[in-house]
C-alpha cells in the first residue's frame, strides 16, 4: 500500500466517523431533545423538523465532518500532536 493511499484512507474514515457522530447527534437533538422540552416547558408546541430541515444540517454536518477531517489529517501528517 503505498503512503498516498494510506493518507487518503486514514482522512476518508476521520471524515467518515466525525461525519456519522455529527448526525447521530443531530438525530437525537431533534428526537429525543425536542421533545424533551415540550414536557419540560409545559406543552410549548413542538413539530419535528420537515425533511428539507434534515437535508440542510446533514449538509452542514458534512462540511464541519470534511473541515475537521481534513485538519485533523494534516496535522497528524505534519506531526502537530
Amino acid at each position: 500500500m503505498s503512503r498516498n493511499f494510506a493518507g487518503l484512507r486514514r482522512w476518508f474514515v476521520v471524515c467518515a466517523v466525525l461525519f456519522l457522530g455529527l448526525s447521530a447527534l443531530m438525530w437525537i437533538m431533534m428526537l429525543l431533545v425536542g421533545p424533551g422540552l415540550v414536557w419540560l416547558l409545559h406543552d410549548v408546541p413542538y413539530a419535528l423538523p420537515s425533511w428539507p430541515q434534515i437535508r440542510k444540517w446533514q449538509s452542514v454536518a458534512l462540511v464541519i465532518a470534511f473541515s475537521c477531517g481534513t485538519i485533523i489529517w494534516y496535522s497528524d501528517r505534519r506531526g502537530w500532536s
